[in-house]
């Protein structure tokens, strides 16, 4: 096992980079810079790269790395870096970092190639205001972004459609656009008896898309089935949260809904992102003015609000990215300020 430090910006952080073929250590250094980038997005400023070489899959050197992780990484502030084989994944979670990015070979092939970032093992959501695999506001653009995520050439989706009451035709428009991208699409339904138990099922997806719809109805059978718990879970190992309408705004502490007859109103979520989000803000101009109210009130605490076709894309609970397929499409940032909302409006980041 050989430890080879490549740069120093600060104590702030520290990622650790390790491989586990003969030679990779060098792609490994030439990746350094690529990896410093990849990282900036997701908060964290001052990084220390470090390289390690395992030679052989044994316990022994999984145990040395442990040791060494702990010994330059005393404060649990870790990133973790694999390149080689994608088997070896399981075992590098097993050291609990708290974000891995693996680096794999593009082929078949078991060396490292410089510069490779192919799956980015962290706590991903990307909220959207409308669109994606939905049947009414189709976008293959934002699906294909959130498929690129997994880092997977043919990542496994697994739709959920609870706040639709598991519409037909939004399962079948989801297999049909998940199998146009190269996607290997699935289902999960809460109306009919599960052939399995959830836990297994869910991990063995890359990725989940949640559908429009009742956002409380949703709430409400997942928190019976536990699928709530099962989501988090599979949310800590990496697997790609998403969902348009109601599927991005579950993931909040709250936010604004139309699950009620005849009128908007605040609903609480399942809180993994801190604050409140009000999806669909350029199609629905009742939403505004009443996310606006909430969050003058107080009633709402601030957070985001998202166009159609415009996704917010956090890491680690923090928001890296705002992406959207079309111009003129925008998010916006909602504080309370003195009994009064303030509305910035933000202008995407990324336009694919």
């Amino acid at each position: 096992m050989r430890l080879h430090e490549v740069r120093r910006r600060g104590a702030d952080d520290r990622v650790v980079m390790f491989g586990d073929e003969k030679g990779a250590v060098p792609s490994l250094q030439m990746a350094a810079e690529k990896c410093s980038k990849a990282f900036a997005p997701a908060g964290i400023g001052k990084i220390v790269v470090l390289t390690v070489e395992l030679e052989h899959h044994q316990p022994a050197h999984l145990r040395g790395l442990r040791k060494l992780i702990r010994r330059q990484l005393p404060d649990g502030r870790r990133t973790l870096v694999y390149s080689g084989h994608e088997e070896m994944v399981p075992e590098s979670v097993a050291l609990n970092p708290r974000r891995l990015l693996v680096l794999t070979p593009q082929t078949g092939g078991t060396a490292p190639r410089s510069g490779v970032l192919r799956h980015l093992m962290t706590r991903q959501i990307v909220a959207l205001g409308g669109g994606g695999f939905s049947r009414l506001y189709p976008d293959p653009k934002l699906c294909k972004y959130i498929l690129a995520l997994t880092g997977k050439r043919r990542p496994a989706i697994c739709f959920i459609p609870t706040a639709s009451g598991d519409d037909q035709g939004a399962v079948a428009n989801f297999y049909r656009s998940a199998r146009r991208l190269g996607a290997r699409p699935s289902h999960l339904s809460l109306f009919q008896q599960p052939l399995e138990p959830l836990l297994p099922f869910v991990l063995r997806h890359d990725a989940i898309w949640v559908g429009g719809g009742n956002t409380r109805n949703l709430l409400l059978l997942w928190r019976a089935w536990g699928l709530d718990k099962v989501l988090r879970k599979a949310y800590e190992r990496g697997v790609v949260l998403s969902g348009s309408s109601a599927g991005g705004l579950c993931w909040f502490r709250s936010g604004v809904t139309d699950s009620y007859p005849g009128r908007y109103q605040e609903l609480s979520c399942l809180g993994w992102l801190r604050g409140s989000f009000c999806p669909h803000y350029n199609s629905e101009p009742k939403r505004k003015p009443v996310y606006r109210r909430l969050v003058s009130t107080g009633t709402l605490p601030g957070g985001y609000a998202a166009d159609d076709n415009v996704g917010l894309h956090f890491v680690g609970e923090r928001l890296a990215h705002i992406v959207t397929s079309k111009k003129a499409r925008y998010a916006y940032r909602l504080t309370h300020d003195a009994r009064s909302a303030r509305e910035t409006r933000i202008v995407p980041d990324t336009i694919l």
